[in-house]
């Protein structure tokens, strides 16, 4: 009786992909963008969210604009350790009293922030990122203490399993100079020791107007924000910095390679394994390879490494698979990690390699293809709903370059994929016999 009732797994897909687009929010229509003053990209959408706003920006001066490896991180830092004007305590007593925060990170090409606050609080946030951004303290005290942190930060990732596997695997697959090489630990921690704060200052200076995207989500008023942005923002020089030069190729890899580290007292191992890709995000096979391997390693508990390695054979902690490196349009590559005890990791590494080779030569099926098609349009309408998830997607349109409609049409494009088309591009990119593997742990021989 139930079965004569019930939809197929492909009918249930289809019309859960068919509502979920009939339900997408016509969002861009919505978006308003200004420029309050030269150089700012400004972006505003109001929502029925009271009295609550997420601003989301960023401007270029990341990491891909020093040769040394931290000093745009430690610049980032710096930036939440007080200003010229205001001690960090000072800055971090007025955030709590009014319940809202501030927070900065250091990308690729760009320095993101974030801020979440109340609306009867937006001019005193403007006003204090403008002044953290533009007027930093870089207190020489302050810098001592976080430089000794980064370096405790680094030994720990000398320590760890997963963060050797996946430095390994960058120097493999790209040459010093490209922004998916990661420089050996040891390299870093000296790089920290000889920054000083005039280091800092100097890539500070490079920094301004010109590249600088704001977007606003929640209870806002846009020529308010845009009024407070001209107000604190207009005094901040315009940067010279524009987009890094092309950057080298990856290295090519001829044949299969596999590396092992030793690392003793480890309870797991990391296998890691993958292969640099010639197309970045805006190539037409991208969304096809992003879909492809959602099914192959993403997903959750429903991915074929998932179902095949961990829940029938019970071999792995974890197992996933997709994409990395493709910010920033850079060429990023497609990885596979499994985590093991060692006891198991020979059994689940020939796991791992046998569903790799499986989803190489024949790629999905149909039913996958409709599965996943729902999962990811989903996962996407979903991570619409709140003011950071919107205000981020805002943000991250800007910077790819992209028009404000595609925050809505995404689904669609997921929806025109076909199943010649992604097995087109697994065929295409995913090669396990050229590709790099990785092991790093307490290997038994």
């Amino acid at each position: 009786m139930q079965k004569n009732i019930s939809m197929t797994t492909k009918a249930r897909a289809s019309f859960s992909l068919a509502n979920n687009m009939a339900r997408t929010p016509s969002l861009s229509k919505r978006i308003r963008v200004s420029e309050p003053v030269e150089g700012v990209e400004f972006f505003s959408l109001k929502t029925k969210m009271p009295n609550l706003v997420t601003l989301a920006g960023s401007f270029l001066g990341g990491s891909n604009f020093s040769s040394n490896p931290k000093l745009a991180d430690l610049t980032v830092e710096m930036l939440e350790e007080g200003t010229t004007r205001h001690s960090r305590e000072a800055l971090r007593d007025t955030l709590s009293a009014i319940g809202a925060t501030i927070e900065f990170l250091c990308c690729g090409d760009r320095v993101t922030f974030r801020a979440k606050f109340l609306k009867e609080h937006t001019s005193k946030i403007v006003e204090i990122l403008a002044e953290q951004i533009l007027h930093p303290g870089f207190d020489a005290h302050i810098l001592r203490t976080t430089k000794e942190r980064e370096i405790g930060k680094l030994k720990l990732d000398l320590d760890s399993t997963w963060y050797r596997a996946q430095e390994r695997l960058s120097q493999w697959l790209y040459p010093k100079g490209h922004p998916n090489y990661e420089s050996p630990i040891r390299e870093k921690i000296a790089a920290v020791r000889h920054l000083s704060r005039s280091d800092l200052v100097r890539f500070h200076k490079m920094w301004g107007r010109g590249s600088f995207l704001i977007s606003a989500v929640g209870d806002v008023s846009d020529s308010d924000i845009a009024r407070m942005i001209r107000r604190y923002f207009s005094p901040w020089k315009k940067t010279a910095l524009t987009k890094p030069p092309r950057f080298p190729n990856a290295n090519r890899i001829a044949t299969r390679i596999r590396e092992t580290i030793l690392m003793h007292d480890k309870t797991s191992v990391d296998f890691l394994v993958g292969g640099a890709l010639p197309i970045d995000t805006r190539h037409s096979d991208y969304y096809a390879l992003v879909l492809g391997l959602h099914v192959f390693g993403g997903g959750g508990f429903t991915s074929r490494l998932m179902q095949n390695v961990r829940e029938k054979k019970g071999l792995s902690y974890h197992v996933r698979a997709g994409l990395y490196g493709m910010e920033d349009f850079t060429n990023g590559f497609w990885y596979a990690y499994g985590s093991f005890a060692p006891g198991l990791l020979a059994q689940g590494e020939r796991a791992m390699e046998a569903e790799l080779k499986k989803f190489a030569t024949r790629g999905i099926t149909k039913n996958e293809l409709a599965v996943r098609k729902e999962s990811i349009a989903g996962n996407y309408i979903i991570s619409l709903a709140t003011t950071g998830g919107l205000a981020g997607k805002i943000l991250q349109n800007a910077e790819e370059e992209r028009p404000k409609e595609y925050i809505d049409e995404y689904p669609a494009i997921l929806k025109r994929l076909t199943l010649q088309e992604v097995n087109g591009a697994i065929d295409t990119y995913v090669h396990p016999g050229r590709a790099v593997s990785v092991v790093a742990g307490a290997v038994q021989k």
